[in-house]
């Protein structure tokens, strides 16, 4: 490291008294409202031949005693300035492409609570220069000697910093680039004038091999292969269960083996961002063209030359500069990490505490490198749930020794830009709380009521639709025999009646084609009404054409274990390590088995264990709880986590009089949206679902990706159950992910609707209802 003072030394040397007052940035095109901080940019040298660029912007509170924290992106070979203009920075640009170039004030800015500097390295990146590109080395040494030097003229340039409190962070390649810069400051800990406190990285690289598990992500949210297909597909590469990725078993060493696990992914990496099928940064987000999929924007406004001018990043009179968000030629020349498992344990051993943060819809980096990692390296894990605006915000694990782990839900590789609320105080609380203490209030949640205003797209405006409350008793349904036992063969029963009676008083429906659709536990009404149905098709007079059945119920054997299954998928109440400890317990010869006819958590106790994983969510109050019906959005009171809209609605007098349910005169009833019956439940729809198959009923089975209730994964594996030679494909609603079908021979179709739970046609409204009217309608290309 004596060469590195040395250049130090002979560099700073040539720093002007005056660089703080000469980089201040006094004004900026497109900001059209004063800042109440400070802010400086311009380029540092740490060499004769490279300077590196930075944005400097003062805290907006205490500047004085706040921490310094440094900011990197990955690539490698990617600008930091997108992490400034279009993830935590105080001026943002909107997403998309051609855009209002006009910066926007960030209200979650992590200059909100620190002094932050937005570096571009390694040299030849962004703005930074590097004369001596062709012949220059990059890899993670090189890189964080450049930044260490960069740091200590950082410091002779803004000398009020040295001393204070150090954390550096950064998302992507950050992975590596921010623990070996962090090692590389302890071996200099006494040059370097900062007190380095932690590190902090978002969606990061942690072990090369494990970018394996990109795939394995799309699976896990529904997206691009089938969960079935993914069981398979594990139980192939990872024999011994996918948790044991993390304590050293060798995992796709066949190189066919390999090259079929990431085919796909790589597919969408190469093909143009503009038409690329999915946003493989989240995969519940429309992708615009550049890097991120997050538009042109950032590389319009930095490459107007009164920007770079003002920026410090051209003489008051130069030339324009051509700027751009990645160096393809760094990134391809770069000689990258491979495990950064002996560089991180190491900052531990010194006390540097440490924070990964994952966006739990990301493809590129997914939360299961994370996971899987950090119970690699840590030891004796807390698992506790957060939210923000009692709304679910991450699942976090708290390990000895500093050591923390997050995800955050409902959004990709660039956390802070989709869930900035919920990153900058995952952020702040690690660098202002120390790991151990307060475990249940480290992440508080404040109450911020929200409401929800969707343009529906209703099936009214393709059918004519029957909505009944069933079975007798439900509703505004009348049952004189209360304590009769119901069952699905009665409700079958009473509901063939209610349509022979609904037929004679509207006859004009006689003969036409027919569908049942419904959710839930109308997964099993539904295959039951069907075949009842077919045995008296002579006496009632519909055409019965299909069933379409949401989230439903398809086997009552398993389906709690499977909604524990499903949250750990999305990163949600348990880790994906657990999980696979679990599945290996329970599923010994993989989750697709399932639908294979082989049990799951076949012993009784086993069961029992598996189901209290998901009870224990389920009888938490409304309040600050997962909603189980839509992990990504909050939970209201009543039943479905919808709120007492509905009921206070029904219970109005004047509405059951105008409905006809109370008579003219009549007083009004006590209307409840779910009542306690004595109902005796299905157990497997199979042979009902192969029966009604087999008659030349078409079946639709679509399912929200974030319900824990009825999870998708019992549909998917019900789906591959039944059916046969399964083609599957994505979909898309105005260019933006919509779900992942799959048909099967014989008129079954599977598919799920993506960024939704339990009622997919409330979240979803325009998604589920093209599914439904393109499955009515015999329409292949759900896409139109």
């Amino acid at each position: 490291m004596y060469i590195i003072l040395l250049l130090a030394s002979a560099f700073i040397a040539l720093c002007s008294a005056d660089i703080k007052t000469d980089h201040e940035v006094k004004s900026l095109p497109g900001l059209d409202w004063q800042p109440e901080f400070k802010h400086y940019a311009g380029l540092l040298n740490v060499s004769t031949t490279r300077s590196l660029s930075y944005w400097f912007v003062e805290s907006q509170g205490d500047k004085d005693h706040d921490p310094l924290v440094l900011w990197l992106n990955g690539g490698p070979g990617c600008s930091s300035l997108f992490g400034f203009l279009q993830e935590h920075g105080p001026f943002l640009l909107a997403e998309g492409d051609d855009i209002e170039l006009k910066l926007l004030k960030n209200p979650h800015s992590w200059n909100k609570f620190a002094n932050v500097i937005y570096l571009e390295a390694p040299a030849g990146v962004g703005f930074s220069q590097n004369d001596l590109f062709s012949s220059t080395v990059y890899n993670d040494n090189n890189t964080a000697v450049d930044n260490v030097i960069f740091l200590i003229a950082f410091l002779e340039a803004y000398p009020e910093y040295k001393g204070r409190d150090f954390y550096i962070t950064g998302e992507s390649y950050g992975g590596c680039y921010v623990p070996t810069l962090a090692n590389k400051l302890l071996e200099q800990k006494a040059h370097v004038e900062l007190k380095l406190k932690g590190i902090s990285i978002g969606n990061g690289v942690t072990k090369n091999s494990y970018f394996k598990f990109s795939e394995v992500a799309l699976g896990f949210h529904g997206a691009k292969i089938s969960l079935y297909s993914l069981g398979k597909l594990l139980r192939e590469i990872c024999p011994s269960g996918f948790d044991k990725f993390c304590e050293g078993s060798e995992v796709v060493s066949d190189p066919k083996i390999h090259l079929k696990f990431t085919q796909s992914y790589r597919n969408m990496m190469m093909s143009n961002s503009v038409k690329r099928d999915i946003n493989i940064y989240d995969i519940n987000r429309r992708c615009y063209s550049d890097v991120g999929c997050s538009g042109n924007g950032i590389s319009q406004y930095l490459n107007q030359v009164e920007v770079q001018r003002a920026l410090h990043f051209v003489a008051e009179k130069g030339q324009k500069v051509e700027w751009d968000a990645c160096n393809y030629t760094i990134n391809r020349r770069y000689i990258a990490c491979e495990d950064m498992t002996d560089d991180v344990k190491n900052l531990l051993k010194k006390n540097v505490k440490i924070l990964y943060f994952y966006g739990e819809t990301d493809t590129v980096c997914p939360f299961i490198m994370g996971d899987l990692f950090v119970h690699q390296i840590g030891s004796n894990p807390e698992t506790i749930q957060w939210f923000v605006d009692d709304l679910y915000a991450g699942t976090k694990t708290t390990f000895d020794g500093g050591l923390i782990y997050t995800t955050i839900a409902d959004c990709g590789h660039m956390a802070a830009a989709w869930k900035p609320k919920q990153t900058a105080r995952a952020v702040h609380h690690f660098i202002n709380v120390v790991a151990r203490t307060g475990l249940a209030t480290v992440f508080q949640a404040l109450f911020w009521p929200a409401e929800c205003v969707q343009d529906a797209e209703s099936v009214l405006l393709f059918a004519n639709v029957i909505y009944l409350e069933t079975p007798a008793g439900v509703g505004f349904s009348q049952n004189g025999d209360v304590e009769k036992i119901h069952n699905d063969s009665t409700t079958a029963i009473d509901n063939a009646n209610f349509l022979i009676a609904f037929l004679e008083e509207y006859p004009e429906y006689k003969s036409r084609d027919f569908y049942i659709s419904g959710e839930s536990y109308a997964g099993c009404y539904i295959p039951t009404l069907a075949n009842q149905i077919l045995s008296i098709k002579d006496q009632l007079q519909v055409n019965l054409k299909g069933l379409a059945i949401g989230n439903g119920v398809t086997r009552m054997f398993g389906i709690r274990g499977m909604a524990s299954v499903n949250l750990a998928f999305h990163g949600a109440e348990h880790t994906v390590y657990q999980l696979g400890q679990w599945m290996r317990k329970f599923c010994p010869t993989g989750f697709d088995n399932f639908c294979e006819g082989e049990s799951v958590a076949r012993d009784t106790m086993d069961a029992k264990e598996f189901a209290q994983l998901y009870k224990k969510t389920m009888q938490q109050p409304p309040i600050k709880r997962i909603n189980d019906y839509d992990i990504n959005r909050p939970c209201y009171s009543s039943e479905g986590c919808s709120g007492n809209g509905l009921p206070q609605y029904l219970n109005q007098l004047e509405v059951q009089r105008a409905l006809h349910f109370a008579p003219e005169g009549g007083s009004a009833v006590k209307w409840k949206l779910c009542i306690d019956l004595h109902y005796k439940a299905c157990t497997d729809m199979t042979d009902n679902a192969k029966n009604v198959l087999a008659n030349n009923v078409k079946v639709l089975y679509f399912y929200g990706e974030t319900d824990t209730v009825c999870p998708f994964i019992i549909g998917d594996l019900f789906a591959h159950k039944i059916g046969k030679n399964p083609k599957t494909s994505t979909w898309f609603v105005d260019d933006l992910y919509a779900g992942t079908k799959t048909t099967f021979d014989g008129n079954l179709t599977y598919t799920t609707i993506a960024d939704c739970g339990h009622m997919a046609a409330m979240w979803k409204p325009k998604q589920t209802a093209t599914a439904v009217h393109h499955f009515i309608n015999d329409i292949g290309d759900w896409n139109n």
